[in-house]
C-alpha cells in the first residue's frame, strides 16, 4: 500500500534489518499484524530502550514506515496507515522499573498489561485508578497512545491526569524524556501529555511513570433498571445530586442493557468504593429511593468495562459534549436511531459528557443507514461544541467517512508537532487526524 518498490520486502527486509541491527529480535510479520489493507513485512520485538532507538534510527535511514504495537486491541481506530513496513512490538518491554509506595509512584515499561500492573501494585494496597477495556490485553503504552479511559473517569479523571513522566523515541531516533518520577516536578513543556491519544504517530512509548492511589478496601457495583432512558437519566441525576460519592456512574439504553445481560430496560450502574461500612451506607441511601437496586456480578462488571471493545454491534463511535448537554444528546441519539431503523446500544459516563454508541449493520441498506446516522450524530455533537470519533467501522467504509471528523485551527498546530518529532513521517503515516 503506497510502498516504494525499490525497498526490500518480506524476508529480504527482515534480513536487511538483521544485518544493520545485528539482532535476532526481528522476524517476518504474520497477517495478524495487518492494519486494514496495510500489511507489515517485519515484526520487531526489541527488549530495551537502546534497541528501540537503534530500530527507529535504521527505519528512518531506510525510509521505512513503523507502527508501535502493544497488544493491537485498538489498531482499528482511525485510518489505516498509508505505509507499513515494520511493526514494533512492545511486549518484550515489560515489568516495573521502580515503585515507591511511600511516594505513591510507579514507573513501568510500556509492554506491561494493565492486569499485570494491577497485580504488582495490589500487595502494596495501591492501584492505578483507570479502567480501560480488556486490561488482560491492553498494555500501558497502548493505554497512553489510545487515551483509554473507563467509567472511573467520573471520579478519577483521565490517563493524562495520572501520567507524571514518560520516555519515548521520536522519529529522529532521539530518546525523549518528559516529566519525572516524583509528584513534585520541574517546570517546562508537558511532553507526556502530547503522547496521550497520539495513536503512535509521534513515537513509541517505552516507559511511563504514574501517580497511584490507595486501593479501596471495598469496591462494589450496583445497578437498577428504569422504565425509560429519560427515567434512567433522572435516577442518575438523583444519585449525582445526592450525598453519595460514586467512583463511576453510567447509564445504558435498553439495547446496551440487553446486550450485556442486564435486562430489557434502560439501566443505571453505580460503582462505590471506600471502607466497607461507608459503601454499605451509600448503598442503603440509594436503595431508599431506587427500588430494585441490586449488586452486579463480577462477569457483568467485566462485560460493562469491555463495552467499547467487545460490546454488542460491530460499529462503534465515541462522542463528547459538555456534561450539561449529555442527556439531551443521548436522548436524541436514541430517538434518531429509531428513525434510521437501526438497533442502538448506548452507554454514557454520566457527569463527564462522554458517551459511546454501538450499531449493527450488515446489509447494504443497513450500512447506508448506519453511515447516515453517524454523520447526523457528529453534526449534533459539533452543534453543541463537541465531537464524535468513529472508532469501529468496516474497512471499506473508512473511504466514505473521516473516522476522526473535521479539525479547525488545531490541525496546523498538530502538523507542527508532527514535523518537529517525526519529520520523515515514519510513525503510523496517515493514520491520525488530518492524515498526520
Amino acid at each position: 500500500m503506497g510502498r516504494d518498490e525499490s525497498r526490500p520486502s518480506g524476508s529480504e527486509l527482515t534480513r536487511v534489518l538483521r544485518e544493520r541491527l545485528g539482532s535476532e529480535w526481528l522476524e517476518d510479520a504474520g497477517p495478524e499484524y495487518a492494519v486494514g489493507p496495510a500489511r507489515p513485512e517485519t515484526l520487531a520485538k526489541p527488549r530495551s530502550l537502546e534497541e528501540v532507538r537503534e530500530l527507529v534510527a535504521v527505519c528512518r535511514s531506510l525510509g521505512l514506515a513503523l507502527v508501535p504495537w502493544g497488544s493491537g486491541t485498538h489498531q482499528h481506530v482511525g485510518n489505516a496507515p498509508s505505509r507499513l513496513d515494520v511493526v514494533l512490538s512492545t511486549r518484550d518491554l515489560s515489568g516495573i522499573v521502580d515503585h515507591d509506595p511511600a511516594d505513591l509512584t510507579v514507573t513501568v515499561r510500556a509492554g506491561t498489561t494493565l492486569a499485570e500492573l494491577a497485580s504488582m501494585l495490589r500487595p502494596s494496597g495501591q492501584w492505578l485508578p483507570l479502567d480501560p477495556p480488556a486490561p488482560d490485553r491492553v498494555t500501558v503504552g497502548g493505554m497512553i497512545a489510545a487515551d483509554l479511559n473507563g467509567g472511573l473517569r467520573f471520579s478519577h479523571g483521565r490517563v493524562r491526569d495520572w501520567v507524571l513522566g514518560l520516555t519515548f523515541v521520536d522519529g529522529v531516533g532521539r530518546v525523549v524524556r518528559g516529566g519525572g518520577r516524583v509528584v513534585k516536578n520541574v517546570a517546562g513543556y508537558d511532553i507526556p501529555k502530547l503522547l496521550v491519544g497520539s495513536y503512535g504517530s509521534l513515537g513509541p512509548v517505552v516507559e511511563a511513570t504514574f501517580q497511584v492511589r490507595p486501593l479501596p478496601a471495598c469496591d462494589r457495583t450496583f445497578g437498577v433498571s428504569a422504565p425509560s432512558l429519560e427515567d434512567a437519566f433522572r435516577y442518575a441525576t438523583d444519585i449525582f445530586d445526592g450525598p453519595c460519592s460514586p467512583l463511576a456512574l453510567d447509564v445504558l439504553d435498553a439495547g446496551a442493557a440487553a446486550g450485556l445481560g442486564l435486562g430489557k430496560d434502560p439501566f443505571v450502574v453505580v460503582r462505590l468504593g471506600g471502607e466497607t461500612r461507608e459503601v454499605e451506607m451509600q448503598r442503603d441511601g440509594m436503595a431508599s429511593f431506587l427500588r430494585g437496586l441490586a449488586p452486579l456480578e463480577p462477569a457483568q462488571c467485566a462485560a460493562l468495562r469491555d463495552f467499547t471493545l467487545r460490546g454488542p454491534g460491530s460499529w462503534g463511535a465515541r462522542f463528547a459534549v459538555s456534561p450539561r448537554e449529555l442527556v439531551h444528546v443521548a436522548l436524541r441519539a436514541e430517538e434518531e436511531a429509531s428513525r434510521f431503523g437501526l438497533p442502538l446500544y448506548l452507554r454514557v459516563h454520566f457527569g463527564t459528557g462522554v458517551g459511546f454508541v454501538r450499531l449493527s449493520a450488515e446489509s447494504s441498506k443497513e450500512v447506508e443507514a448506519a453511515l447516515g446516522y453517524l454523520r447526523w450524530l457528529r453534526f449534533l455533537c459539533r452543534r453543541f461544541g463537541g465531537f464524535c470519533v468513529y472508532e469501529q467501522l468496516p474497512a471499506d467504509c473508512k473511504a466514505l467517512v473521516d473516522p476522526w471528523g473535521p479539525l479547525d485551527a488545531t490541525l496546523e498546530l498538530m502538523r507542527g508537532v508532527k514535523a518537529a518529532l517525526d519529520p520523515r513521517r515514519i510513525f503510523n503515516p496517515g493514520r491520525y487526524c488530518g492524515g498526520l
